[in-house]
C-alpha cells in the first residue's frame, strides 16, 4: 500500500514466520522502511490476530507485534513521526506494551 498516496510511501502488514528479538525487530522494521517517507508497516504473529478488527481475541493479544508509523513529509496523519508502537500485551514483548520507540 501506499499510506497517504505518496509516491515515495510504503506500507506493509507483515505476518512472522519466525522469532526475532527485539533487536532484531527493531532492525527488521528500519531496513524496510528504508528512505521511504511515509510509512506504516504492522507486524503479526498469526493470521487470526492481522483478520481481528475489533481486537478481542486472545490471539490479537499475543500476536499484534507492534506497529511502525514514520511520516517526515509534513502532510497527512501521524505527522513528525517515527517510532515504533508495541501492541503485544501477553508474551515476550509484553514489557513493552503501550511504549514507543522513538528513531
Amino acid at each position: 500500500m501506499k499510506p497517504n498516496d505518496a509516491a515515495n510511501g510504503f506500507g506493509a502488514d507483515i505476518l512472522l514466520q519466525q522469532e526475532l528479538s527485539e533487536k532484531e525487530l527493531i532492525q527488521f522494521v528500519k531496513q524496510l522502511a528504508g528512505r521511504h517517507d511515509p510509512v506504516i508497516i504492522r507486524i503479526w504473529k498469526s493470521r487470526i490476530a492481522w483478520q481481528d478488527e475489533d481486537g478481542v481475541t486472545p490471539e490479537f493479544k499475543t500476536d499484534y507485534l507492534l506497529f511502525y508509523v514514520k511520516n517526515k513529509t509534513g502532510q497527512g496523519a501521524y505527522r513528525g513521526f517515527n517510532e515504533i508502537r508495541w501492541f503485544q500485551e501477553i508474551g515476550e514483548y509484553s514489557h513493552k506494551y503501550g511504549t514507543q520507540t522513538k528513531f
